[in-house]
C-alpha cells in the first residue's frame, strides 16, 4: 500500500528543491499546480518516505533554446519519455517563460 508524504516532509522537500520540480526544474508557482513528491526508490521496491529518498534531479538538462527537457542518462530519458514533460503545451509554456525572463532556473 502507498504511504502518503506527511505535510512537514513534503515542506521540507520543497524546500530543499528552492520550490521547484526536482526534474525539470520549473518553478511550482509557475505553473499553477500542487507538485507530486516522488520516491527515488519506489515504495513497491521497498523504497522509503524519507528525506533521503525523496526527489531526483541530475538526470536533466536545457536544450540550446532552454524551452526544451534533454535526459543526461538513460534514467532521465525514460523519465522525460514517460512523464511527457516535452508536451508541445510545457514547451510553449517555457517559451513565454524565457521571453518573461522567467525561465530557465537558475
Amino acid at each position: 500500500m502507498s504511504q502518503r508524504v506527511p505535510i512537514a516532509l513534503r515542506e521540507q522537500v520543497l524546500a530543499r528543491a528552492g520550490g521547484r520540480c526536482a526534474y525539470c526544474r520549473s518553478a511550482e508557482a509557475l505553473l499553477g499546480v500542487t507538485f507530486e513528491v516522488d520516491h527515488i526508490v519506489p515504495q513497491a521496491a521497498a523504497g522509503e518516505t524519507t528525506i533521503n529518498n525523496l526527489c531526483l534531479s541530475d538526470h536533466f538538462a536545457w536544450s540550446d533554446d532552454e524551452a526544451t527537457l534533454v535526459g543526461q542518462t538513460p534514467t532521465g530519458r525514460a523519465t522525460i519519455t514517460a512523464l511527457r514533460m516535452n508536451r508541445p503545451v510545457l514547451v510553449q509554456m517555457r517559451r513565454y517563460w524565457v521571453a518573461l525572463g522567467l525561465h530557465p532556473p537558475v
